[in-house]
């Protein structure tokens, strides 16, 4: 399926899903129980016939969604399904929360901690990428490089998945040092600033392409300038933090 048709319908699946769970399959719930009272197992049984099986092709779309390619640009979609499905797992608990009904609830963990997984690598396959970037001639006139103004809006447009993204991460331990631990951002941050840290990496490597010293430090200054200007003006700025802020601010005057 092209990523074009298949973004369209990750939106109509989170739509759809919300209305089937808190809603159409609720209301069975309750018709259910109103039906059978006081007959407990025939009531729990006769749900699970109703909703189990539908509910788990419901949810095999984003499990689908979660092996797909590893692309920079199918983030967002992953990040909105596991924001989808976080904000829907209350709902999950509450309706399929009998013993004949366990394996919704089952798969339903199993697909959000895939979803967290997908993320993840997605944004290390990002780094990579940086990392894997080759420029066979520099900007003319030091100018900002292509590469940094596709980080940074890349980046930026990530920032505004904040709180989404901090239990992506949080979900992982193990993977980033200790930091701040009164800070819920702190995970993000690190991660978030590791990347930035492999963009301007690059661009050191990128500056050696000039002959001319004076073009190679424009040019550093240009980009470093381009990167903090970016996070000023989006939530990177919460992310990152004050003490980022003033150290890339001295790395810009330097140059």
């Amino acid at each position: 399926m092209g990523w074009k048709v298949l973004d369209e319908k990750i939106k109509k699946w989170i739509y759809a899903a919300k209305i089937s769970i808190r809603i159409l399959f609720a209301r069975e719930k309750r018709l259910c129980v109103d039906v059978f009272e006081g007959l407990d197992k025939m009531r729990d049984a006769c749900f699970a016939e109703i909703a189990t099986d539908c509910t788990a092709r419901l949810l095999a779309f984003a499990e689908a969604v979660a092996a797909t390619s590893r692309a920079p640009e199918r983030m967002f979609r992953v990040l909105d399904l596991y924001e989808a499905l976080t904000d829907l797992m209350p709902d999950i608990e509450d309706i399929y929360s009998e013993e004949a009904c366990r394996s919704v609830h089952e798969q339903a963990n199993r697909i959000l901690a895939r979803l967290g997984e997908a993320a993840r690598r997605i944004l290390t396959e990002f780094e990579k990428a940086i990392e894997k970037e080759k420029s066979k001639a520099p900007v003319a006139g030091g100018t900002v490089h292509p590469l940094t103004r596709y980080v940074m809006n890349y980046l930026s447009f990530l920032s505004d998945y904040t709180e989404t993204f901090v239990n992506v991460i949080i979900d992982a331990p193990g993977e980033l040092p200790d930091k701040d631990l009164n800070d819920p951002s702190a995970p993000l941050s690190i991660r978030l600033g590791w990347t930035v840290f492999h963009l301007l990496c690059k661009l050191d490597k990128i500056s050696d392409l000039y002959k001319d010293a004076s073009l190679s430090h424009l040019f550093l200054m240009n980009n470093r300038h381009y990167v903090l200007h970016k996070v000023n003006g989006s939530e990177l700025k919460y992310i990152l933090g004050e003490e980022w802020l003033r150290n890339i601010g001295k790395a810009v005057r330097r140059e």
